[in-house]
């Protein structure tokens, strides 16, 4: 079991790390750790510097998670991965540290708030994070945890582009061939919840592609709609209970008849008979995902 310490102090103004990565402030926190603003001294770039929070330091599954991530990253030929610029150990602080490229843009989460996207912007975002999978894909990685969250539309550097879509956060990947491919003890049931796959709930899931490509047909789903297709009205054990049982027991709604339930204005009524299964169609796909 994890236990939580007082939380330690964050990295002050011009803390050097690995005698390279000078800090300058911290830009976010999360789950797993911090991501501060760094000036990389040998060429003078800025970079994201991420580390873990302290008290996962001696948790062996996340600091091999933490560890692994910029390896992960490395064998992705996409423009639509953020980019590792460097790891490594910083001695003098005992912990492990990433350093990657840093990006100055909007997640999905936060356009979300405005409202749905025009179909032209989320098809645009939904290309970038296919390219991104299908490298990912191809390399052998499986990202497990996209969400909202965790694309963001950065400011390009490329001509004739304003923004580039960019997959953020490998660091749940699994990795299914090469020299990573060991799956990490304890490494079976990752993720956000109301965007795993089914296979993502059991131990003995077969996790794939195609677990990915459930969580982009959720992405899209938010993107058009502004709401979640799986939500729960609390975080009560309860909730957590019904949500993991609509995922792997329940036959699968229709989207546009969820878009419908969830109040979008691009679900007219007068066509929702249309996407009516029959009986033995539902039946049948609930009884497929319960042996899945």
């Amino acid at each position: 079991m994890i236990t939580r310490p007082v939380v330690r102090p964050e990295l002050a103004s011009g803390t050097l790390i690995d005698g390279d990565f000078e800090v300058i402030e911290r830009l976010a926190a999360g789950g797993m750790g911090e991501v501060y603003l760094a000036r990389q001294r040998s060429t003078g770039a800025l970079r994201a510097l991420k580390r873990l929070h302290g008290y996962l330091l001696s948790d062996e599954v996340s600091r091999t998670r933490f560890e692994r991530e910029a390896k992960v990253v490395a064998k992705i030929e996409s423009q639509h991965v953020a980019q590792v610029v460097a790891s490594g150990f910083d001695r003098d602080r005992g912990e492990p540290f990433i350093a990657m490229e840093l990006l100055r843009g909007v997640t999905v989460s936060k356009l979300l708030a405005r409202g749905p996207m025009p179909i032209d912007e989320a098809l645009r975002i939904m290309r970038g994070v296919g390219h991104a999978f299908a490298a990912a894909h191809q390399a052998g990685v499986v990202h497990r945890d996209l969400k909202p969250d965790n694309v963001m539309l950065a400011e390009s550097q490329l001509a004739g582009d304003a923004t580039l879509v960019k997959v953020l956060d490998f660091g749940i990947a699994l990795i299914s061939k090469g020299t990573l491919s060991a799956r990490i003890t304890g490494d079976f049931t990752v993720g956000t919840p109301p965007y795993m796959a089914p296979e993502q709930f059991s131990d003995s899931g077969q996790i794939g592609s195609h677990t990915d490509v459930w969580a982009m047909g959720l992405l899209l789903f938010d993107m058009l709609t502004a709401h979640r297709f799986e939500s729960s009205a609390s975080n009560t054990d309860a909730a957590f209970a019904t949500l993991i049982q609509n995922i792997t027991q329940e036959p699968i709604t229709p989207s546009a008849l969820r878009a419908h339930e969830r109040g979008s204005p691009r679900t007219p009524a007068r066509s929702r008979p249309r996407w009516s299964r029959p009986a033995h169609s539902t039946r049948a796909r609930a009884s497929s995902r319960r042996s899945a």
